[in-house]
């Protein structure tokens, strides 16, 4: 039971926590790449700036988590309960997203390439708790087309969506993990060109300067931005590694 854990910035890639009770757990800017979360509650966590890249969440419950800034590239969602999960910034990059229960905020949320296809009746598998329960209802597949559609594009989203997460960054709470989290999976050490890293999610090379150049700003300013107080050298090496 590791439920209201504190556990910003650890390092559990690959974990096995499937069914675990992770309730308001602390995980800012922690690694979660390929991390076995099936059927995990998560409900109210805190992972903003978390990497979740090619976890497995399928089934897992998540309402209220906030994910701002957290990578889900390429994860498994499917039948995740996401009502009223904070996504803003977030990558859902190639995510899996069937049959998602609960309406998420995917506000500045990358939704490129996500899979939202209906799961068969054949194809299913029962993870978690039945349909019978009290869950939210499965979220229509349109959602994500409206959602997308009604993203802003081109350099004013670029420039919105690097605001937030400088924004991010600079929160004094969970300070320094949210925006080392940030860092590490928007450097170039952290985009899969490593033969043993996690799967790219593609980030756009101006995204992720922009990203630095405000960064490396505010710096000299620690008052102003209070997230990057307790960064050290090698995370300030890693963010101009783009």
């Amino acid at each position: 039971m590791l439920g209201n854990a504190q556990l910003q910035g650890a390092l559990l890639d690959k974990a096995y926590l499937q069914g675990a009770d992770l309730f308001q757990v602390q995980l800012q800017g922690a690694s979660l790449v390929w991390a076995r979360l099936q059927g995990a509650s998560l409900i109210g966590a805190q992972l903003q700036g978390a990497d979740l890249r090619a976890a497995d969440l399928e089934g897992a419950s998540l309402p209220y988590a906030n994910l701002q800034g957290a990578s889900l590239g390429y994860a498994r969602l499917q039948r995740a309960e996401l009502d009223r999960a904070q996504l803003q910034g977030a990558s859902l990059f190639k995510a899996y997203l069937q049959e998602i229960r609960g309406i998420p905020n995917v506000d500045l949320t990358d939704l490129r390439n996500i899979n939202a296809t209906p799961i068969s009746r054949s194809d299913a598998t029962p993870i978690g708790r039945s349909d019978g329960d009290r869950r939210s209802p499965v979220l229509d597949p349109a959602f994500w087309d409206v959602a997308r559609s009604s993203q802003l594009t081109g350099e004013k989203g670029q420039s919105k969506r690097v605001e937030f997460l400088v924004s991010l960054a600079c929160s004094k709470d969970s300070a320094p993990h949210v925006a080392r989290g940030l860092i590490r999976i928007r450097s170039s050490f952290s985009t899969g060109t490593e033969v043993s890293g996690p799967p790219s999610t593609e980030e756009d090379p101006l995204e992720q300067q922009l990203f630095a150049d405000g960064l490396q700003k505010r710096k000299s300013d620690p008052t102003a931005c209070q997230g990057l107080i307790g960064l050290t050298d090698g995370d300030w090496l890693l963010l101009n590694r783009n």
